[in-house]
């Protein structure tokens, strides 16, 4: 038998003879990148075709908790990291959500429902009186303006959430990480049924109950 080809890993330069450095994990490939092999491993780093990402989103969708416990057992490798995890699903939620009308809120919501509307009514009105803008251009602005507070709300929702579960339950001995790792998967579970889920259940609602 013919010995193996040794190679260099270009990464931390152990001798290696196997696909993949047995040191630090670097896939040995030739001088040569191809336009092919750029494609494919671009597209396996950002979707993670190795299947962990449709692993993570169909257990986020069945058993949220089941990565949280799985995660904290050490049982990381079958899923995407949970910042990742949250990152794609904020994506999904945000490029999704305001194409369907749901949970959407408004100028013409934040005057017409709940407490105190009559009183923000009032205060739109002196505001257009006193500098003059028109109610079409204000509407747009304050629409806008609605929009990206909601992305910072979410955002400053997680660790909200692992602050008051630290509270909660300060005198079980948890670590701050477990209850951060909780909400990451938390407002993620959130994000997809509400981007995903409810959208689609209530447009197939639609389609049967519409005459």
């Amino acid at each position: 038998m013919e010995d193996a080809t040794v190679a260099t890993c270009p990464t931390c330069g152990s001798a290696n003879t196997d696909r993949y450095c047995a040191v630090c994990g670097e896939a040995m490939r030739g001088p040569a990148l191809r336009f092919g092999e750029f494609v494919r491993d671009g597209v396996k780093d950002v979707f993670q075709v190795d299947g962990r990402m449709v692993r993570t989103l169909k257990t986020l969708f069945r058993r949220p908790g089941e990565l949280t416990s799985d995660y904290i057992r050490g049982r990381r490798s079958p899923y995407i990291a949970p910042l990742q995890l949250y990152l794609l699903t904020s994506v999904l939620f945000f490029l999704i959500v305001p194409h369907t009308g749901y949970f959407r809120y408004t100028l013409d919501s934040y005057m017409r429902f709940g407490l105190g509307r009559g009183l923000r009514r009032e205060m739109v009105t002196a505001k257009l009186a006193r500098t003059g803008e028109s109610e079409a251009s204000f509407t747009a602005r304050f629409n806008e303006r609605i929009e990206s507070q909601k992305r910072a709300v979410m955002f400053f929702m997680v660790p909200g959430l692992a602050v008051l579960l630290a509270l909660l339950y300060a005198g079980q001995k948890r670590y701050a990480g477990e209850h951060l790792l909780f909400s990451t998967h938390f407002f993620s579970a959130y994000m997809l049924y509400m981007g995903l889920f409810v959208p689609v259940f209530f447009q197939l609602l639609l389609l049967i109950v519409r005459p």
